[in-house]
């Protein structure tokens, strides 16, 4: 395709072209999942670092670093990479087709049970003993294990919020969200909660873990096993949970957090920094409260 030339790209986006140019651009990637003839884009010589071939949107600052790394084709912006990928994502990779449901494979599966009005995407795995109740939506590249339980109108997989303001537009337009959502085993997800797929890479739900109901869990977030997060619990995008964490009912937590093993937090709290030691946390912002191990059972709504 005439669209997929990299010199085509490059004009067309006003980008300056650093290194050679040997052949097409067939797709978008990310640092650890790329290809030499991919698109990618980095803000920073620390992720230049993260490439050993490809096409990497670069600020027109770092072209200096241009002879550091022979095997790059660097594309300089005077522009946010970051937009600029974004851009190039809609521009000439994003498919708008309305998704066709798969659902009717995986109800032919006799390990799994399937409720009435539910949609699956395209190249969704569904482990054996795994029950996906009525009104749920599970979207493409969805992984979810086995013993499973979805629960009524939950959503996976879908676009998380992440934007940027396109000035040549004079709107935002969304973040490229070519991840995906996996679920381990014995994952039990409450009615009406999402899990959005990761920008770039995976948004994980560990082994055992239980979600209650109206959950929002961002992309790009780690949970991690035997977890428990009650009613109204919000993460934000690319929040960490360490194993048995016990988060309550209406509690907060803000993005790019990271939360170790054996964390309480108390009911309608705001997690507004990491917490790096075991124990029970509370308030606004939470802070420490006592020390726990949070080893015992524990109800959840």
């Amino acid at each position: 395709m005439n669209s997929l030339n990299p010199e085509y790209i490059a004009t067309e986006l006003s980008l300056k072209i650093l290194g050679s140019v040997q052949e097409s651009i067939t797709g978008i990637g990310f640092p650890g999942n790329h290809s030499g003839n991919m698109l990618c884009w980095a803000g920073s010589e620390d992720v230049l670092n993260d490439f050993d071939s490809g096409y990497v949107i670069i600020h027109h600052s770092l072209e200096h670093l241009q002879e550091q790394y022979p095997n790059l084709c660097l594309l300089s912006t005077m522009e946010k990479p970051r937009l600029v990928y974004a851009r190039a994502f809609h521009r000439f990779f994003h498919e708008s087709a309305e998704p066709e449901n798969h659902v009717g494979i995986h109800r032919a599966n006799p390990a799994i049970n399937i409720g009435d009005y539910v949609f699956i995407g395209a190249n969704v795995t569904i482990g054996p003993g795994t029950v996906i109740h009525s009104g749920s939506s599970i979207l493409a590249g969805t992984q979810i294990g086995a013993n499973c339980i979805i629960r009524n109108n939950t959503s996976l997989g879908t676009e998380g919020l992440g934007l940027e303001f396109d000035h040549q537009l004079g709107r935002y337009i969304p973040f490229p969200q070519i991840g995906r959502v996996v679920l381990e085993d014995y994952v039990d997800i409450g009615p009406h909660s999402t899990a959005r797929r990761a920008a770039m890479g995976t948004t994980l739900i560990g082994y055992g873990s239980k979600i209650g109901s109206f959950v929002n869990i961002g992309h790009n977030c780690s949970i991690g096993k035997h977890c428990i997060l009650t009613s109204h619990v919000c993460l934000a995008g690319s929040v960490e949970v360490g194993d048995f964490a016990f988060i309550s009912i209406g509690t907060t937590i803000r993005n790019k957090v990271s939360i170790t093993d054996h964390v309480v937090i108390g009911q309608g709290s705001v997690v507004t920094k990491s917490l790096s030691e075991p124990g029970t946390y509370y308030g606004h912002p939470a802070v420490k409260v006592a020390d726990s191990e949070n080893k015992g059972s524990r109800d959840s709504q």
